[in-house]
C-alpha cells in the first residue's frame, strides 16, 4: 500500500523526478534496467490510488501503476497431477501438442535456458538436478559479484523475495511449472518436460505461500 510504479519519459531531468517522488512521498526506492525509466517510489499516505491522480497531470511521468500482490494458482496435491498434462491430452486438441512425435526428432538443448518466474525451484528434485542452470560468470560463495550483473554469487538463479542467492521452492508451484518445461526425460523417474536437456533458470518472486510483488516480478 505504500508503494507505486511510475515510469517517467525518456527526457525527464532528475529534478523532475525527484519533483514527481516528493510531491507523494519519500522518494524511489527501487529502480529496474530492464524497462527505461520505471521506479517504485514510496507513498507516504499509503494511498497509491490518490497518489497516481496526484501524478496524472505531471509531464514527466508516462505512466503510474500498482504494485499488485499476485499469487500462484492452487495446484491439487493428486499425484500424477500434471504427468501428462499438454503433452499427449487426446481428450483435448487444445492442449495435445504431440509431445511424443516431437520428441522421435528433438529432445532440447543444454544451451537453451528458460528463465521460470515463479516460487523458485526444488534443487534436490531428482528429475531437475541435472537441468538447473549454473552461471558460468560466478564463482560460488566467495562474496564478489564476478560477472558484474548486480548480484553477488548468483551461481543458480536469485531470490527477490529475501535477496538471496538462494531460489529454494518452499510451495512447489516453480518446481511443478519447471517440470513441465525441463524435466529429464526417458530416465526412468518422474516425469519427462517437454524439452528434456533445456536449462531452468530459476528466478524466484513468489513467496513459500504462493504471492509475491508486482515489483519483484519486474525485477526477476
Amino acid at each position: 500500500p505504500n508503494t507505486l510504479l511510475v515510469q517517467f519519459r525518456m527526457d525527464a531531468s532528475d529534478d523532475d523526478k525527484d519533483g514527481c517522488c516528493r510531491k507523494v512521498g519519500l522518494g524511489a526506492i527501487d529502480k529496474y534496467k530492464i524497462v527505461d525509466g520505471l521506479a517504485l517510489i514510496h507513498v507516504s499516505n499509503g494511498d497509491p490510488v490518490a497518489a497516481m491522480a496526484a501524478l496524472a497531470g505531471e509531464a514527466s511521468v508516462l505512466r503510474a501503476g500498482l504494485n499488485y500482490i499476485v499469487s500462484t494458482q492452487v495446484v491439487p496435491n493428486d499425484p500424477l497431477f500434471g504427468s501428462t498434462w499438454g503433452m499427449n491430452n487426446t481428450t483435448s486438441q487444445l492442449n495435445d501438442i504431440d509431445a511424443p512425435q516431437a520428441w522421435d526428432i528433438y529432445t532440447g538443448d543444454p544451451n537453451y535456458r528458460v528463465a521460470v518466474i515463479d516460487t523458485g525451484i526444488d534443487f534436490n528434485h531428482p528429475d531437475l538436478q541435472g537441468n538447473i542452470w549454473v552461471n558460468p560468470g560466478e564463482i560460488a560463495n566467495d562474496g564478489i559479484d564476478n560477472d558484474g550483473n548486480g548480484y553477488i554469487d548468483d551461481v543458480s538463479g536469485w531470490n527477490f523475495v529475501t535477496n538471496t542467492n538462494n531460489p529454494q521452492d518452499g510451495n512447489g508451484h516453480g518446481t511443478h511449472v519447471s517440470g513441465t518445461i525441463a524435466a529429464k526425460g526417458n530416465n526412468g523417474i518422474g516425469v519427462a518436460g517437454v524439452a528434456w536437456n533445456a536449462k531452468i533458470v530459476p528466478l524466484k518472486f513468489l513467496s513459500d505461500t504462493g504471492s509475491g510483488t508486482t515489483a519483484n516480478a519486474i525485477k526477476a
